[in-house]
């Protein structure tokens, strides 16, 4: 869907009946809740947010990105009004499990790694455009085994628009650097079950052996290219455990014994 006309209805009536014809509810978030209605997904904005984006500044904003098309990343393509009222907004619908959800540690790692090598290039496609992700969680980062999607991209940014005086002189490079730091700094830490009141058996086991990867969450060398960066965790991991893993989960139990020694 793209090039969509906001949908205005005449009265409250109207809009109500709209409503009733929704699939089912996707979830409730900061702005408002979502629903599925066919190939799109409709976000109905709370009060709060209807006053906020009450303003036609405000609406041009959510519909910047309304022409452009880039793969796994959802941008919103209509509003909708109740009369000259603004009460929501109309993005294409994507399918998968948000990966604060997901247990990605738990997931297959060549359709993991293959999915950060399709990630790259949507990244660039969307540097190329000069554009900025910004605000992201895992809440918005979907997977569907195959890719990972983006939604909730409201909040993105042109480069002509930033308020960032370092963003000025950025190249396609630059961005993409930028970018990915943002989205890896999410993902790496899903993918290798880090979290830092638990055990992190990875991120641990990495430091403990100096392996070159152990600063995977931080080097941004290793977050502009992730596959490369979760073969490598994969090859040092199951160099020392002495077999194959087809997920992280798979070896927790071997790198704590091994910590334990």
């Amino acid at each position: 869907m793209i090039n969509m006309d906001n949908m205005i209805f005449k009265d409250l009536v109207h809009f109500v009946d709209f409503t009733r014809s929704f699939d089912k509810k996707l979830g409730v978030g900061m702005e408002g809740t979502c629903y599925k209605k066919g190939k799109n997904s409709y976000k109905l904005y709370n009060r709060t947010y209807r006053d906020i984006y009450d303003s036609r500044q405000e609406q041009v904003r959510l519909l910047k990105f309304r022409d452009i098309q880039i793969d796994n990343f959802y941008f919103i393509r209509s509003l909708i009004f109740i009369r000259e009222n603004i009460v929501g907004s109309v993005s294409s619908y994507a399918d998968g499990v948000n990966c604060s959800d997901a247990k990605l540690y738990k997931r297959n790692l060549d359709n993991l790694i293959n999915a950060l090598n399709i990630l790259k290039g949507n990244v660039i496609e969307l540097s190329k455009n000069y554009i900025y992700i910004d605000d992201l969680w895992l809440e918005n980062i979907l997977y569907d085994n195959r890719e990972f999607i983006f939604i909730d991209t409201s909040d993105y940014y042109l480069r002509e628009d930033s308020k960032k005086p370092n963003d000025k002189s950025d190249d396609v490079s630059d961005i993409y650097r930028k970018n990915m730091t943002i989205i890896m700094k999410l993902l790496f830490k899903a993918i290798t079950s880090y979290n830092s009141l638990i055990d992190n058996f990875i991120f641990a086991y990495l430091t403990e052996i100096d392996n070159e990867y152990k600063d995977y969450l931080v080097d941004t060398d290793l977050m502009i290219d992730p596959d490369t960066t979760i073969i490598g965790i994969r090859n040092a991991i199951q160099e020392g455990i002495g077999r194959e893993i087809t997920s992280f989960s798979n070896c927790r139990k071997d790198l704590l014994r091994i910590r334990k020694k």
